[in-house]
């Protein structure tokens, strides 16, 4: 992968992201990884060397690696583990990888930089996370009775936080994530590992996609915002037979979207499946080649490829 500069940023933070790139292993998966989509991976490691990402486009992620860098070099007491790597060998012969930001007397602590956003809404992608990276530490020796996430909101803004009451009153929070039994924990990962070295390789879901769905939203004319928004167009429809001013008010279709394949997705230019681009010689070949059938080594040698939470 080639990290491009198109801004013109300064070489420090260019060169700090380029050491922070590592080229996917084949045998190994890491924790995001594995909660993430199949074909991103897959595709990542088949056009590793042609992969493009510009430098603006990592400037969050570098935020997030500086926090943990202070964690990485601060000197804690004997019994507190932080920035650890952990590994675990499954059966299919891959090999887990995580690192744990904060574990201290049973309480793992994972610490991420994000929106405020993400707070009010939740991902359950956290509590994914924390359940494989739990898994990892017990399997290790270190029994894990509480996990939580501390949320450093880099969009906190403090005159939404006197003036709305669901805004967080100050830029850091804790979730509290529930915790799976062990069991729950060992077959998710089971099920994962057993999507990500499925044949054919699946197209990502929804959720992987990030797919905001199509809403008939019901206005007045002249106001800007909705009466009401509906996820069907019958709904819709019978709404506005109701409506007292039925020839002023109309239907407005706010067509859906896949926010990652459009905007974020690292290997959409490669994704047979992607609409937002124009497809390559290389996808077009990628989604007649997929394999049908198989196993998991012959695969990769072919194709090469809110629930509700406690706010403390």
């Amino acid at each position: 992968m080639k990290i491009t500069n198109h801004y013109n940023l300064p070489e420090p933070i260019v060169k700090r992201l380029e050491a922070d790139i590592y080229e996917p292993d084949l045998n190994r998966i890491g924790v995001t990884t594995l909660i993430d989509a199949p074909l991103v991976r897959h595709l990542r490691i088949k056009h590793w060397d042609e992969l493009e990402e510009d430098a603006s486009e990592r400037l969050w992620a570098l935020l997030g690696s500086a926090v943990h860098y202070l964690f990485d070099n601060k000197p804690f007491t004997a019994n507190r583990l932080t920035e650890e790597r952990l590994e675990l060998k499954h059966p299919s012969g891959l090999t887990i990888v995580g690192y744990n930001d904060d574990y201290a007397d049973g309480v793992l602590t994972d610490y991420k930089v994000t929106s405020v956003w993400s707070y009010i809404f939740g991902k359950t992608s956290w509590d994914k996370q924390l359940n494989v990276l739990a898994y990892l530490l017990e399997q290790n020796g270190f029994e894990v009775k509480k996990a939580q996430i501390c949320l450093l909101l880099r969009d906190w803004q403090l005159r939404r936080a006197e003036t709305e009451s669901d805004y967080p009153k100050q830029p850091i929070a804790i979730v509290d994530i529930p915790l799976w039994s062990t069991d729950q924990r060992r077959a998710y990962i089971d099920e994962r590992i057993k999507i990500h070295q499925s044949i054919p390789v699946p197209e990502c879901t929804a959720e992987d996609k990030w797919e905001r769905p199509t809403t008939y939203a019901v206005k007045k004319k002249g106001h800007k915002r909705a009466l009401r928004v509906f996820d069907k167009f019958e709904d819709a429809q019978e709404f506005l037979k109701t409506s007292s001013d039925i020839i002023e008010t109309s239907i407005e279709t706010r067509k859906g979207e896949r926010v990652r394949c459009q905007s974020y997705c690292p290997v959409r230019q490669f994704c047979p499946f992607c609409e937002y681009v124009e497809k390559s010689d290389e996808a077009e070949e990628n989604q007649r080649t997929i394999p049908r059938n198989g196993r998991p080594e012959e695969d990769y040698e072919r194709f090469n490829v809110p629930q509700n939470r406690k706010r403390g």
